[in-house]
């Protein structure tokens, strides 16, 4: 994930439930007029989480925060604006956020076909066999999508319903156990 700083006096403060890291620097770039860099060079580390499902439950959560914060940034969508702003975050993050009703129209699709029905099929067997053996890389790829691919239909649910993600509490190792 990013790791970001902001200037003091380019804070902005945002609702608990935004998704800060998303929010924070195309807030800084609309409502304060300043510019996001990124510097290649700067690195952080942080232990893989332990706790089993960590990617669906991460996934999901991170999906939920990013579409409430979606109308925090409708001005990133200005394109007379800020038009290579409005297309990179448009085509960037929110196509991404929304991309699960694209996969769910193509997998509708093939399976009007035998043809396409046995690709979806083979799809969801190698992410079954993804999900049995995660050393499998090819199949692993397949469990990861599935996996996308169903937690944004949950978050978009979960959305949907009014249910916020505020915070998250991290599931890495303590420290001392790291060791």
């Amino acid at each position: 994930g990013p790791i970001y700083a902001v200037r003091r006096a380019d804070y902005v403060p945002l609702p608990p439930a935004a998704l800060s890291d998303l929010v924070e620097p195309l807030a800084i770039a609309f409502l304060k007029g300043g510019r996001v860099v990124y510097r290649p060079a700067a690195r952080a580390e942080e232990p893989e989480p332990v706790a089993a499902g960590w990617p669906l439950r991460a996934k999901r959560r991170i999906t939920s925060r990013a579409l409430t914060a979606m109308p925090l940034l409708m001005p990133a969508l200005d394109v007379f604006t800020r038009p290579r702003l409005a297309l990179a975050y448009f085509s960037h993050k929110v196509l991404r956020w929304v991309s699960w009703l694209f996969v769910l129209a193509l997998v509708a699709g093939l399976s009007a076909w035998p043809a396409g029905q046995a690709l979806v099929g083979l799809a969801l067997s190698l992410a079954l066999a993804g999900w049995l053996r995660p050393a499998w890389r090819f199949p692993a790829l397949a469990t990861y999508g599935v996996s996308l691919v169903s937690a944004q239909v949950a978050a978009t649910v979960d959305c949907a319903r009014g249910v916020r993600v505020a915070r998250w509490t991290p599931t890495h190792a303590p420290a001392d156990a790291r060791r």
